[in-house]
């Protein structure tokens, strides 16, 4: 029971900053791109930067999580119709 409590952790572990770098990209990828530049923010740019970071382990979250506080952030808020903040 221990071997698969190890195994289960140990792949969550590994796979946790993969999946969410990949859940960064998509994220990305799905929001329309009328909303990226009215939050004066560059698609082509964030989405290179988390495949960029995604090949390395360590980088990959760290891109991801910026992408979740920064960009992401403004644009949904744009995608919901909060234009305000961005005069």
């Amino acid at each position: 029971m221990i071997d698969v409590i190890a195994a289960i952790g140990f792949w969550i572990l590994v796979g946790f900053p993969f999946i969410m770098t990949a859940a960064a990209f998509l994220d990305a990828a799905r929001r329309p791109e009328w909303c990226w530049a009215m939050a004066r923010r560059r698609r082509a740019v964030w989405m290179g930067m988390i495949v960029g970071g995604g090949v390395s382990y360590f980088m990959g979250p760290i891109i991801a999580i910026a992408y979740w506080f920064t960009a992401r952030r403004d644009v949904a808020a744009v995608e919901r119709g909060e234009f305000r903040r961005f005069d």
